[in-house]
């Protein structure tokens, strides 16, 4: 009887990596974008904010790359916010913040569970340089760096060597860097309009959709993942008002996407100055009193 329990218990010790689930997921990542800037610059401006939506309209639903095995939820609406300041002349930083609603969230494909888990949110630091090529056209270079907060759902059903059969869900979180970098010409066409267009590098959050795994893969906790790297081309028109106001309206589309195909998609932007630049003051000599040293003379006059 003895030599029975030892057997068994070192048949299930044995055996323990041989439990295998099958496990389906999804998470809300946020919604591919370009580099929301003009390459203009911030021109007087010492601070401006800036606020906006790159999901103002899609003209086609977004839809899983062909092999991608991506559990991707998008938001449909989708809000960002940026506090610049300019550091020297036609250089800035500033701190971005980005948020993804859950609620009307978009599905990239049928075939997998709803997060359902709040919103996707991130938020880090912005760097631009506007470099001026000629009097009208600027070439706009950006870098950002966003860490997100992304909400996912993860189905765990025990399919082989169980015990017993069961399904265990997990709703949970994890933190992902984003970065981008971009490059973005823009012509001033009169004090008021300027037109631009460019491209820019930035990785795309993911999630392993379906999968057959063992027991001993269960506290693999790192489930989303950075993602592959998209090149995000677009283009757009920024108008100024008299008091410095800026609106920017623009549409871009991933020219080469993974994992998620997106369609021609519209945003606009909105940013308001405050304060204005210093520059050094130009130094004017001040006036000599007459009869002093170096004024003329009552003769003279």
């Amino acid at each position: 009887m003895t030599r029975l329990i030892v057997g068994v218990a070192a048949a299930a010790t044995l055996c323990v990596g041989c439990t295998q689930f099958s496990v389906r997921r999804a998470a809300l990542v946020p919604h591919q974008q370009p580099t929301l800037r003009s390459g203009q610059g911030m021109g007087v401006n010492k601070h401006e904010v800036s606020l906006g939506t790159p999901t103002l309209a899609s003209l086609t639903s977004p839809k899983e790359v062909d092999g991608a095995n991506a559990g991707v939820v998008l938001p449909r609406w989708e809000f960002n916010g940026a506090w610049r300041v300019q550091a020297s002349p036609n250089f800035d930083i500033g701190l971005v913040v980005d948020w993804g609603l859950d609620k009307g969230s978009r599905s990239v494909d049928d075939d997998q569970p709803d997060p359902d888990n709040g919103d996707v949110r991130g938020g880090g630091f912005s760097f631009g340089y506007s470099f001026v090529a000629s009097e009208a056209l600027r070439i706009g270079l950006t870098a950002d760096l966003l860490f997100y907060s992304i909400p996912y759902v993860e189905y765990r059903t025990c399919v082989s060597g169980c015990v017993v059969d069961f399904t265990d869900v997990k709703h949970d979180r994890e933190t992902v860097p984003v970065f981008s970098i971009g490059i973005t010409p823009s012509w001033r066409m009169s004090p008021n309009w300027a037109v631009f267009g460019g491209a820019n590098l930035r990785n795309h959050p993911t999630i392993e959709k379906g999968d057959v795994e063992l027991l001993v893969e269960v506290f693999d906790d790192e489930e989303v993942e950075p993602g592959p790297g998209n090149i995000v081309a677009a283009a757009g028109v920024e108008f100024t008002m008299g008091n410095g106001l800026r609106m920017m309206a623009y549409i871009f589309q991933p020219v080469y996407a993974d994992p998620v195909q997106y369609g021609p998609t519209i945003g606009v932007n909105f940013t308001i100055p405050i304060g204005h630049f210093q520059t050094q003051p130009t130094l004017v000599p001040a006036p000599v009193p007459p009869g002093s040293f170096g004024a003329p003379s009552a003769s003279a006059r």
